[in-house]
């Protein structure tokens, strides 16, 4: 039996034998991504995504290490565990070194990124004299480092294989924290499952229950897994071929926000939800998106609000509490504009900044043995209290660059959807709801966000390859009739 297969270049094969097309035989049916690889073989991932593979655990288990296995532990040896997650990705952008950038976004964004790069490090001169080195280091990973290694690593994954494997690998470790993070929620403070960092914190706790930070130093760290769980889940929801794994990972990652009882958590993984399913053609996608759609709208205004009897208590749970605590809690409007508000008076105050490192929490432990906020709580904020007013703006100078070169894909190409853009477009909505969020003073968030990142920009390069690979016609293989091509 025979049929036309078309790889994602828009090419038919005719005469190749037809089978059952999921993502175990992608390779099968496609011109191979790499021009060595064997017809019909799976292809493994490559050094750089199993590298990759890595980064991802150690971000979300190195915190795990730091409060149970090394409890107190000397600053030297928290850094061994922190740092575990840059090592690998460190490693994973050294394996892409030997692939040139095919795609020009990849290019532009490289010269974008020097170009912020010299206006962050302009920025800091004014007030050299009051930076701090932990602070400073950490800062600049997170505005620096990070994104030039994640556009190293997008030019050294091979194929769809290797987006899928990081994908599923964000989507299968966010299970077991999501158990963990139930556990934690219905456990008492002093369980040991609920240990903190040290000795000066305790759990949260909200009517009766834990908020709870799973294998996270920071409640936050569940926030941000919440958001890249559910940007995992929508991708295998929506590209071809569809694989019903995405629900556990949306579950899982809504999960992860419900026990840590985060707002944001919740209300952006919706977003994320909302906003891929809105991209979707299917009928059935829309549905739902417009289902979710009217969830969300009744949050923002108002369906829940403040509680007007603060004498109301009672033990939340699982399902309901994240409610629970928006009611008592200040309205998505006056949170909105207090961040606002909260820039605004930044740029006023401090124009010129503080000094690198200063809003960083890590450098307040170190210098003064406790975690707290330094200047303000927003993200962007405390970028203008670091680094001032041209320092925010080279910040958001390369990442407003990523999303629009992302978005502009979208909207020039004319091809029909292919797994790929299905990713492009999952990968825009959660860079956009990371960066307005926090990533440069929150470690996790950070990672799992320049990942993000890395893996949407690789869809250029490998379509690319594609194009490339699809002009070499493959060897015959012995017993079956050639390959022909056709543009039709």
């Amino acid at each position: 039996m025979s049929a036309d297969i078309m790889n994602n270049s828009g090419i038919y094969y005719r005469g190749a034998r037809a089978v059952p097309y999921n993502s175990a035989n992608w390779a099968a049916q496609t011109v191979a991504d790499r021009p060595n690889a064997r017809p019909g073989v799976k292809e493994k991932a490559s050094t750089t995504a199993r590298l990759m593979v890595l980064a991802i655990i150690c971000c979300v288990f190195e915190g795990a290490g730091r409060k149970w296995l090394v409890p107190g532990a000397s600053t030297p040896v928290q850094a061994l565990f922190y740092f575990s997650k840059d090592f690998f990705f460190f490693l994973a952008a050294i394996a892409a070194l030997s692939e040139r950038p095919r795609s020009p976004q990849i290019a532009q964004l490289r010269g974008v990124l020097a170009i912020a790069s010299m206006i962050i490090l302009v920025a800091c001169l004014p007030s050299i004299s009051d930076a701090v080195i932990v602070g400073g280091v950490l800062s600049i990973r997170s505005l620096i480092v990070i994104p030039a290694l994640s556009l190293l690593v997008a030019t050294g994954l091979q194929g769809r294989r290797d987006l899928e494997v990081i994908a599923k690998t964000v989507g299968y470790v966010a299970i077991p924290i999501a158990v963990l993070g139930a556990m934690q929620f219905y456990l008492p403070g002093t369980h040991i499952l609920n240990r903190q960092l040290d000795e000066f914190s305790r759990p949260v706790v909200f009517e009766g229950r834990v908020r709870a930070s799973g294998t996270f130093t920071y409640i936050s760290g569940m926030s941000a897994l919440s958001l890249v769980s559910c940007w995992a889940g929508c991708f295998f929801l929506l590209a071809p071929p569809r694989q019903k794994i995405g629900y556990v990972f949306v579950l899982a990652g809504l999960t992860c926000a419900a026990a840590a009882l985060s707002r944001s958590g919740l209300f952006f993984s919706l977003a994320l939800i909302v906003s891929v399913l809105a991209l979707s053609r299917t009928g059935l996608s829309a549905a739902i998106g417009l289902g979710t759609a009217l969830l969300v709208a009744a949050l923002l205004m108002g369906e829940f609000q403040e509680s007007d009897d603060p004498s109301a208590r009672h033990t939340a749970d699982l399902i309901t509490g994240t409610f629970s605590r928006h009611e008592v809690s200040d309205t998505v409007e006056s949170r909105g504009e207090w961040m606002l508000l909260s820039v605004l008076d930044a740029l006023v105050e401090v124009p010129t900044g503080r000094g690198l490192g200063q809003g960083q929490q890590a450098e307040n432990a170190v210098s003064s043995g406790r975690r707290r906020f330094a200047g303000y709580e927003t993200e962007m904020a405390r970028i203008v209290f670091e680094i001032g007013d041209l320092g925010l703006f080279g910040v958001l100078f390369f990442r407003g660059a990523v999303i629009l070169l992302l978005s502009a894909s979208l909207l020039t190409t004319h091809e029909t959807d292919t797994p790929l853009h299905y990713l492009r477009k999952t990968s825009i909505a959660a860079l956009g709801l990371f960066v307005i969020t926090n990533t440069a003073f929150n470690h996790v968030a950070c990672t799992f966000c320049w990942t993000v990142a890395a893996v949407a920009l690789a869809t250029f390069e490998i379509e690319l390859r594609q194009k490339e690979n699809s002009s070499v016609p493959s060897a015959r293989q012995p017993g079956r009739p050639p390959l022909r091509y056709s543009n039709a």
